[in-house]
């Protein structure tokens, strides 16, 4: 007699790691991240995912690494905060998606390392994080009700996350724990991130500010006496090993990117004691001199400007009547003929292209690959900012800057590359609305990495038309929101280009040329310095319709002059995905330091 054969069901444990709508309607879902499926096509809002509970949960994953940090977090944090239903789902939207599109997420700072070990057992972040969630969504949904229910929480969260900040703060000053000055560091970092995404450049700027600040208080007690208050010196650590090295790197590159864009001061000085290796380990050991060599440069800077300003003030007495970012203008023309004046910055000069140069070579060795590396185009962006500079620093006549000119070309694809990876995702969250598409990179992609500079310098020194117009809509390109406007920032860069070329157009006696060639700009007609003139604009002022740029050149005689040039702003992508809520401002109880 035969047997029959008893095909049994492969064993396996029941699918529960559908959405909580879909849960609770008793359907099957798609598991669709970070929205599924199903609740798009029914019109219902998705709740998002809960945490599993497989036995998993008490593994261990080691993230991506960058610089050779391999910081170990639980895939399932423990629950030590209590968490509302609304809270859960923008914590676990945040987890899901919001956290890939915070600012400085392309470059070294990875937030799941600082953000998820701490989600769930610290109420600051844990509420900070609820808010950017929560913020996220409001952005991104096209209902109106969702729309205003998730900025309600997200306001709600955020004010819980400034409450809670500061008694973190208090709690810093009473223990001084390093661990403590972590944890509200990277508060800072979130409410800067949460008010660059809305817009709100005061509270944002207010944020690193306090975080700033913050640093440099834990570095002085620290450091003791080895902490100077002039520069405020900061030591980088070339292979960060703790969340406070990842910290520190990340303040000191958002610190000296928005110093250069907004034309202030950096508020620290970071200082790298190691020595420029061979060659390099890794990008992210590249980018940390790279750092440390800009803050010298940007030293070497201050002290020529310092000297040569005396100089002019002596020479040019009739020039005093001048409002500040005229004679700024002015007096950063008058230093191109002054460098050699001035034997002891000449040395400095010269030792750090040196350092450069080193620097180059250096990385050289690190392999490159066959495909666009983003990180890689970071560094090289970087790099050329520097190089630029510091080689024209010794320029004897403003037609020399036209050898740079294939590099200029180089660097603009590298940039544009770089943006059409930053571009969101065609996001829908309504099944009545229409797939969305901007021609801007998603919010604050670009924020302390330089790039938005270096599209400054090319388009300012580059003279061929062509190139200079691709590097302003790049610059429109960018999402600046919360920092800058990058429309304002391109229609100032129109006037400019337009300007330079009218001066050509006249000594050439060519009315009718439009695109130039580099050697075709003369020297006479170049604008040596030129700048954004605030006087008298409401702040802040690149919010306005209308902008003033200041300008300096020689004259037909060889004389420096000084001129002033309205311009209209275009704003070409005036309407943005969802809306922002409400600007908050707030002080931190921070010491005097």
């Amino acid at each position: 007699m035969t047997i029959p054969v008893v095909r049994k069901r492969a064993k396996h444990a029941k699918v529960r790691s559908g959405c909580r709508t879909c849960k609770e309607r008793r359907i099957k879902c798609d598991e669709g991240r970070p929205i599924c499926q199903k609740c798009i096509t029914s019109g219902k809002e998705c709740a998002g995912y809960e945490t599993s509970s497989s036995p998993r949960s008490s593994t261990h994953i080691e993230l991506r690494s960058k610089a050779d940090v391999s910081l170990q977090i639980p895939t399932t944090p423990s629950f030590s905060c209590a968490l509302t239903s609304s809270q859960g789902y923008a914590l676990d939207y945040f987890r899901q998606r919001a956290l890939e599109d915070l600012p400085g997420n392309n470059w070294l700072l990875n937030w799941d390392r600082l953000i998820l070990p701490l989600c769930h057992t610290e109420p600051a972040i844990m509420h900070a994080a609820a808010a950017l969630g929560a913020l996220n969504r409001a952005m991104i949904t096209d209902v109106l009700a969702q729309r205003q229910e998730h900025t309600q929480l997200a306001l709600v969260q955020y004010n819980k996350t400034v409450f809670t900040l500061r008694s973190c703060i208090e709690t810093l000053y009473k223990q001084d724990s390093a661990t403590q000055a972590e944890l509200v560091l990277t508060v800072c970092l979130l409410l800067f991130s949460f008010d660059v995404l809305q817009g709100n450049d005061t509270a944002s700027f207010m944020h690193l500010r306090n975080g700033l600040k913050i640093l440099f208080e834990h570095v002085q007690r620290s450091q003791g006496k080895q902490a100077s208050e002039e520069k405020r010196l900061v030591p980088l650590r070339v292979q960060p090993t703790t969340r406070m090295d990842i910290l520190t790197q990340t303040f000191i590159r958002l610190d000296a990117d928005l110093a250069l864009l907004l034309d202030e001061d950096a508020y620290l000085f970071p200082t790298c004691s190691q020595p420029l290796p061979a060659t390099f380990k890794s990008l992210d050991e590249a980018m940390v001199h790279l750092d440390a060599l800009e803050r010298k440069m940007n030293d070497i800077w201050g002290e020529w400007y310092t000297k040569a300003e005396n100089d002019l003030r002596e020479q040019r007495p009739d020039m005093a009547y001048l409002d500040e970012p005229a004679w700024d203008c002015l007096a950063m023309s008058f230093m191109d003929k002054t460098l050699e004046s001035y034997p002891n910055i000449m040395e400095k000069v010269v030792d750090v292209k040196h350092e450069l140069l080193n620097f180059m070579n250096a990385l050289a060795f690190v392999p490159a690959t066959e495909d666009f590396d983003a990180s890689r185009a970071l560094v090289d962006v970087h790099f050329f900012y520097l190089w630029v500079v510091v080689c024209s620093w010794r320029d004897r006549d403003l037609m020399e800057i036209d050898r740079f000119e294939e590099q200029f070309r180089h660097v603009l694809s590298l940039i544009e590359k770089y943006l059409e990876l930053q571009r969101p995702a065609v996001k829908v969250e309504s099944p009545d609305s229409a797939p969305r598409s901007t021609r801007k990179t998603r919010p604050a992609a670009t924020v302390g990495t330089s790039l938005g500079m270096t599209l400054c310098l090319i388009v300012e020194l580059c003279r061929n038309s062509i190139m200079r117009r691709q590097g302003v809509a790049l610059i429109r390109a960018m999402d600046m929101r919360g920092v800058f406007d990058s429309d304002f920032l391109g229609s100032y860069y129109d006037a400019v280009i337009d300007l330079e070329e009218d001066f050509a157009r006249k000594i050439l006696d060519e009315p009718h040329l439009v695109n130039f060639e580099a050697h075709q700009v003369p020297a006479e007609a170049r604008i040596i310095e030129c700048d954004i003139s605030d006087v008298g604009a409401p702040k802040p002022y690149y919010r306005s319709s209308l902008g003033t740029l200041v300008y300096a050149k020689y004259s037909a005689s060889g004389e420096l002059e000084v001129g002033h040039k309205s311009f209209n702003v275009t704003r070409l992508d005036t309407d943005s995905p969802g809306s922002s809520p409400a600007t908050i401002i707030y002080e931190l109880p921070l010491r005097p330091i």
